[in-house]
């Protein structure tokens, strides 16, 4: 609810931005914020906040190229919320009949934002309601399932109106894994291309004019994606991707 007067939150305007990806809320975001100050570093309790609120200002920074230690920031963070909502739950003795119905808001260890800031290059849902937008959704083709495949890890660096960069990395040293990326939280997005980032100079491309792309990961591989992006090109929809319906 409504407080008092304070200065703005950047949350609503980053939350803004990556939804439209337009200019204009761009030139909002930096004439209001333009040393983006405060963007950078995490409290130790950042995941600990009211219902789990976790201000994506650290992760934007991130995205922009000016915060290279939000990665270890947000482990060392969220392991630390973790702990210490682990740490009061244990040691509750409140009174069921007495509770308040806010009692547990703070003793939640269950703290997923970070890693759908990550793996899905997106500030997360908004607190306040709404769906969750993202630039990538994952799927097991193995499993049939959503969600990373076991041992495979994936992180987005970058992201703007028209390309996603993700690293995809195996950590299974013996075997080799597929991963299903999908254009969007909902498949509303086409991927246009994708570029392998190599050591040559030769350009690894392919064209792709669709929302789904299986990478094949070798044993200990990783790979550097730099996937073109049509925005909003499909009707979103929560269907699956055609493997789902196969048993």
């Amino acid at each position: 609810g409504w407080f008092d007067f304070r200065p703005p939150d950047p949350h609503f305007y980053i939350h803004l931005y990556y939804l439209s990806q337009s200019a204009e809320d761009l030139a909002r975001l930096d004439e209001i914020f333009p040393e983006r100050e405060g963007f950078a570093g995490l409290p130790p309790d950042w995941g600990a906040a009211k219902a789990g609120i976790c201000p994506p200002k650290a992760w934007f920074a991130f995205t922009e190229g000016k915060n290279p230690d939000y990665l270890d920031q947000v482990f060392d963070s969220t392991y630390s919320s973790i702990c210490h909502s682990l740490e009061r739950l244990e040691g509750d003795d409140s009174d069921p009949e007495t509770r308040e119905c806010y009692h547990f808001q703070k003793l939640n260890p269950v703290l997923p934002e970070a890693l759908i800031q990550m793996a899905m290059g997106t500030p997360a849902a908004m607190y306040n309601g709404g769906m969750l937008q993202a630039h990538l959704r994952y799927f097991d083709p193995q499993r049939h399932r959503p969600g990373l495949p076991e041992h495979v890890a994936a992180l987005v660096d970058r992201v703007s109106a028209d390309q996603v960069s993700v690293s995809l990395v195996n950590t299974d040293p013996v075997e080799s894994h597929a991963v299903l990326l999908q254009a969007g939280s909902f498949g509303e997005h086409c991927f246009t291309r994708a570029r392998l980032e190599t050591r040559e100079s030769d350009d690894q491309s392919v064209e792709i004019n669709g929302k789904h792309l299986q990478v094949h990961l070798g044993a200990g591989a990783q790979a550097r994606l730099h996937l073109g992006l049509k925005r909003f090109a499909f009707q979103p929809s929560y269907a699956l991707p055609p493997f789902a319906c196969l048993q």
